[in-house]
């Protein structure tokens, strides 16, 4: 729950081992049982309802004022950052750390340079023009030659972001990483000037391996969203290209897996999960419990308006086609379209090259399309 919590409690016993718990209304039991195992004596909370509850938990409630005398230690239990609690106490003389704690503020970087600290949240990287909130025992890390024009990273609740050499990310950005879940992106990713949304949150992990490249093109409202919600996973192979208009998220104990080498065109919507709670009158089973996955092979081309739904399974080197609705399984080296998707051919094969026409299949036998 708490990360050097050898050192609060250190910091506590200076104080004469006197605490308060700023926020009776929070929830904070899990705190006051923390200290209890510890022998720490604590006084009672601070509340700006003070006046209408005079007792929380069986202790009593003070007005912020108590902390005039500083023979305490404030242990902020608040949820959210609020300026004025801090701005309080250190108007007071209390320094944090020393005199206060305040693990769930946010902690705002430019990421210009690296960061740590005994909350357990750290940032690795430098001379990056960022926009960075922390909060509540997180890591951020940046490698070497990565260019940003426009991101915002935010990384709550023991959650953990990874971000490899020389990706680029253009455009307006938001990487948003939460209650313990993980965000990877490899070496040499590319996001070129789009709307960029990369979600992870509530025990989810999204990967991106290296070399994805997703493209641009003039318009400001064009879009590549990927969310991961719920215990869900979603893996992005290597060497994947991308068009605008990208929608991929899997929730709700679901699973989204794309192989290497795949070419996903425009507009595109890839959905594992049902995101809303859906039951069975007969037996009362949550189905939504159950989750949902896609799995995609290697090189496969996913066409213009494709939508690949729960269910989802197509065999490396298959190509799908334009408006196509795939909802079951298919087998490798075919080529499907419809709504629902049907087989229109098989034995197939493909390559990314518009240019030079090749003439037979000899021209690129030695290609691993498969």
């Amino acid at each position: 729950m708490l990360h050097n919590e050898e050192i609060l409690i250190e910091n506590i016993k200076k104080k004469e081992n006197k605490v308060l718990i700023w926020g009776a209304c929070e929830r904070n039991n899990d705190i006051l049982d923390f200290f209890k195992q510890n022998d720490v004596n604590v006084v009672g909370y601070i509340d700006q309802n003070s006046d209408k509850q005079n007792t929380y938990n069986d202790f009593p409630v003070f007005s912020k004022d108590i902390i005039k005398d500083n023979n305490y230690f404030v242990y902020v239990g608040l949820l959210k950052t609020y300026n004025e609690v801090i701005s309080h106490l250190e108007n007071n003389n209390y320094t944090e750390f020393t005199d206060y704690w305040y693990p769930c503020r946010e902690i705002k970087l430019d990421g210009s340079c690296s960061y740590s600290d005994l909350y357990g949240n750290e940032y690795v990287g430098n001379n990056y023009k960022l926009d960075i909130q922390l909060k509540n025992c997180n890591k951020l890390y940046i490698g070497n030659s990565c260019r940003f024009s426009d991101a915002q990273i935010i990384v709550s609740a023991m959650s953990k972001v990874i971000i490899r050499d020389n990706v680029e990310i253009h455009g307006k950005s938001k990487i948003w990483c939460s209650f313990e879940s993980d965000i990877y992106i490899g070496e040499n990713c590319i996001f070129e000037n789009l709307v960029n949304y990369i979600y992870s949150i509530n025990y989810s992990r999204c990967t991106i391996d290296e070399n994805f490249r997703v493209h641009t093109s003039f318009s400001v409202y064009d879009y590549f969203i990927l969310n991961v919600y719920e215990h869900s996973n979603l893996f992005l192979a290597k060497n994947i290209t991308a068009c605008k208009n990208i929608y991929i998220t899997s929730v709700q104990n679901s699973d989204v897996n794309i192989g290497n080498d795949c070419m996903l065109s425009a507009d595109i919507v890839i959905r594992a999960g049902n995101s809303h709670n859906i039951f069975n009158l007969e037996t009362g089973e949550n189905l939504t419990s159950i989750g949902r996955n896609i799995v995609i092979g290697d090189h496969v081309w996913i066409g213009q308006r494709a939508t690949l739904f729960n269910g989802c399974d197509i065999g490396c080197g298959s190509i799908v086609g334009i408006n196509a609705f795939v909802n079951k399984k298919f087998p490798a080296n075919c080529s499907i379209a419809g709504n629902p998707a049907r087989i229109i051919k098989e034995n197939v094969a493909w390559r990314r090259e518009s240019y030079p026409y090749f003439d037979s299949y000899d021209d690129f036998a030695e290609f691993d399309f498969r």
